[in-house]
């Protein structure tokens, strides 16, 4: 098992977190197998002007980060976080680097955990420091 492989904790970005209860998520996940540590974590739901330059969506990300700034207030302690973030989609702005995409007709399959693990081995650095311009507003709301 993955998850015994490495100390994590599993937030939820998917659209899921905003069209089910988190626990119905957690039925599912274990109704599949999953028998990890537990998941508390959900990204928030932002609703942001979120082209970058290039016309690219970055909406997953920015809330990814949002989360990041805000379960790691600290600069130093984000520094030191190694994520993954296994998707579907391929919004993930600034977070790219760490994105693992999976098909939305197969989901997470064997292959894909040499990429997670990959990707779990660098961590942030200072890539957070500063939040997001367009994240700011939302971070000094909560």
């Amino acid at each position: 098992q993955f998850h015994e492989q490495v100390d994590c904790r599993i937030v939820i970005s998917s659209s899921w977190r905003v069209l089910h209860p988190m626990t119905e998520i957690k039925a599912g996940f274990r109704a599949r197998g999953y028998t990890g540590p537990e998941f508390l974590h959900k990204t928030p739901r932002l609703y942001l002007d979120d082209l970058d330059d290039e016309g690219n969506h970055q909406g997953r990300g920015l809330e990814i980060e949002a989360w990041l700034h805000q379960e790691y207030p600290d600069v130093a302690d984000r520094r030191q976080v190694r994520l993954v973030i296994v998707d579907d989609d391929g919004d993930m702005g600034r977070l790219k680097p760490w994105h693992v995409w999976t098909p939305n007709v197969t989901g997470l399959e064997e292959h894909h955990l040499g990429q997670m693990s990959a990707k779990l081995a660098k961590p942030l650095g200072n890539l957070l420091d500063e939040p997001h311009p367009l994240l700011i507003p939302c971070l000094r709301s909560t």
